[in-house]
């Protein structure tokens, strides 16, 4: 072996560090955004907000007051959504 072969099999510090801290970093848990609702019912709901976007035409704009579930309206859910995400990632209760 070569002088160069040996370097190239050597691992580097921070390498090892990466390792262990992948290691020792917990499992996010994963809450929902908004209060009440599951995360696969946020989903749902979202990809039913997306494919009424995707699906607008003269015809058939997009209406954030429609009905989106029994109980909330398009621009309800998106604005519980946007809030809860919100509160989520920067900490507040």
């Amino acid at each position: 072996m070569t002088l160069k072969n040996k370097k190239r099999k050597q691992i580097s510090p921070k390498k090892i560090d990466k390792k262990k801290n992948k290691k020792e970093c917990k499992k996010r848990v994963v809450t929902s955004a908004i209060a009440g609702m599951s995360v696969p019912e946020v989903r749902f709901f979202l990809n039913i907000v997306r494919k009424k976007w995707d699906n607008k035409s003269e015809e058939s704009p997009f209406c954030i007051i429609d009905e989106l579930t029994n109980f909330m309206t398009v621009e309800q859910f998106c604005y519980a959504f946007v809030v809860g995400n919100h509160k989520k990632r920067h900490g507040f209760k």
